[in-house]
């Protein structure tokens, strides 16, 4: 008599041993598919960074090197006018 009461109970048991199966199982099918997502989505998002990164350093160094250029021809320019104003100062006092 103990059995036949005991059997819906270990039936129920059954019932929720395979539903929590069923959920473990698709809740690591999601995992996975959430890492397969995450994975090549980061390393996407790092390699874009860095290449970033190595466009605004390479642009970075290309500014320092017009700058200095620049500057050269500045200095350029502020010797050739400081030498024309000699010249003339010159030219003045002979005549």
């Amino acid at each position: 008599m103990e059995s036949t009461t005991l059997q819906p109970l270990l039936d129920r048991v059954r019932e929720l041993e395979k539903a929590n199966r069923r959920w473990k199982t698709l809740c690591t099918i999601l995992s996975v598919i959430l890492l397969a997502v995450l994975i090549p989505g980061t390393a996407f998002v790092g390699y874009f960074a860095l290449t970033h990164h190595r466009h605004a350093a390479a642009a970075l160094e290309e500014a320092r090197a017009m700058e200095a250029v620049a500057r050269a021809q500045a200095e350029l320019a502020r010797q050739q006018a400081d030498e024309a104003v000699r010249q003339a100062a010159k030219q003045i006092e002979k005549e």
